[in-house]
């Protein structure tokens, strides 16, 4: 697993570069020659989302200390993703037939009884 670079690692090679390239300024300057984004030392690729400042802002007021907004919206994604795992599960026992429910509950008491006998 490779280390997130640190703030200072990335703007030494973010200097470097620019030196490499003509500086600030020179020939290579501009968005097309930057190959270091800002997410250098991110383990996975990253994307920009235009979200409005409201909404960023709602996203830092839930962020605890040391999290990133990445790690809020993550943490969303996975409350609204068990959620709707959840209400789907509850669909699906509210159409169960009874000879359905009964068939269900006789093979989880099986695999219960299997699974105690592990133990």
């Amino acid at each position: 697993m490779t280390c997130p670079a640190s703030a200072d690692q990335v703007k030494d090679e973010r200097r470097r570069e620019e030196a490499e390239l003509g500086g600030r300024h020179g020939r290579g300057s501009g968005l097309a020659a930057r190959t270091i984004p800002y997410t250098a030392g991110m383990a996975e690729a990253a994307t920009t989302m235009k979200i409005t400042t409201d909404t960023r802002d709602r996203l830092r007021t839930h962020a605890a200390s040391g999290e990133t907004l990445e790690d809020v919206v993550v943490h969303a994604l996975d409350v609204y993703e068990a959620a709707q795992f959840w209400s789907q599960a509850e669909a699906w026992a509210a159409a169960e037939t009874p000879a359905e429910r009964d068939e269900r509950t006789a093979s989880e008491a099986e695999w219960d009884s299997l699974m105690d006998g592990l133990r």
